[in-house]
């Protein structure tokens, strides 16, 4: 062989092996990559509509969505072992949807077909925070829940809390130190005096 040909063979093999350890370290990279993942909605559709709703219902408020309970209640008079405990209970639950004051206080608790939300509840009732229930197949227009929202500010502002009454949506006044005036055959139906 000649000198030429010998050469021109050093040379293929020097690309045929800087290519292979290309090769090798990509394939290595591949390996050590994390799981793919995508990004996507946080809601399904139905939801994702809805909040469009409450944001336009809402104007001068901040409706978060999907929004864990430990992002807004905190344990309050609890030594540390109990408020760790207390918190990963509080990550565990989720509202459908969170409204707000421009200032993000919190104002009410808004869940979609939620049943058997007991201990949420009791939660949202003992952080004298509303929730509202309603139905996915029943969901109020605009006015409706800017009126819902209206009450329960001016029930708030007059040192009362309210609670939502499950398929319609509506608000229960519950007065403070009487309880929840249905109890007491009080109507729940009445206006109150707007300000």
């Amino acid at each position: 062989m000649t000198e030429p040909v010998m050469a021109l063979m050093a040379l293929a093999a020097a690309v045929a092996l800087l290519l292979l350890m290309l090769g090798w370290r990509l394939l290595m990279r591949r390996r050590s990559r994390a799981p793919r993942v995508r990004a996507q909605a946080p809601m399904d559709r139905l939801r994702r509509d809805f909040h469009r709703t409450l944001r336009q219902a809402l104007p001068r408020h901040v409706v978060l969505a999907e929004i864990g309970f430990d992002r807004f209640l905190t344990p309050e008079e609890l030594n540390a072992r109990q408020s760790g405990k207390l918190l990963e209970e509080l990550g565990q639950h989720r509202a459908n949807y969170l409204v707000c004051t421009g200032a993000l206080a919190p104002v009410a608790v808004i869940n979609i077909d939620d049943n058997g939300a007991g201990r949420c509840e009791a939660l949202l009732r003992e952080a004298a925070l509303p929730l509202i229930r309603w139905r996915g197949d029943a969901l109020p227009p605009r006015d409706r829940i800017a009126e819902t929202i209206r009450d329960l500010e001016s029930l708030n502002s007059f040192g009362t809390t309210a609670t939502g009454n499950g398929d319609r949506g509506e608000v229960r006044r519950v007065e403070p130190g009487l309880g929840d005036t249905a109890a007491l055959g009080i109507d729940d139906h009445r206006r109150e005096p707007r300000l």
